[in-house]
């Protein structure tokens, strides 16, 4: 038989570091940047829904499963405060460099 009861996972607190430190590659699977990911396609998605209200196009939605952030875009209205929220988010960080 395979894979039998003894465990061969690191026992000391040094070991398991050396694990972790082992599996990380790079900075682009770190929490941070899984986040920024996900607002960036849920931003995505929020465009796509707002070229929908506006008539801008008549493609077949995006298919898949929608970012934990993803809000959807459903009228005029939503276009609006949606344009008003990225422009200030503009400003903000234009000022800020």
């Amino acid at each position: 038989m395979h894979g039998g009861r003894g465990n061969s996972a690191p026992k000391t607190e040094a070991g398991r570091q050396r694990v972790i430190a082992a599996h990380i590659k790079s900075g682009r699977y770190t929490k941070e940047a899984k986040h920024d990911q996900s607002r960036a396609s849920a931003r995505l998605a929020r465009l796509e829904d707002a070229m929908h209200v506006l008539g801008m196009t008549t493609a077949t939605r995006t298919r898949g499963r929608k970012s934990d952030s993803y809000v959807p875009v459903t009228s005029i209205k939503d276009v609006a405060a949606m344009a008003l929220a990225d422009e200030l988010h503009t400003d903000s960080a234009s000022s800020e460099g």
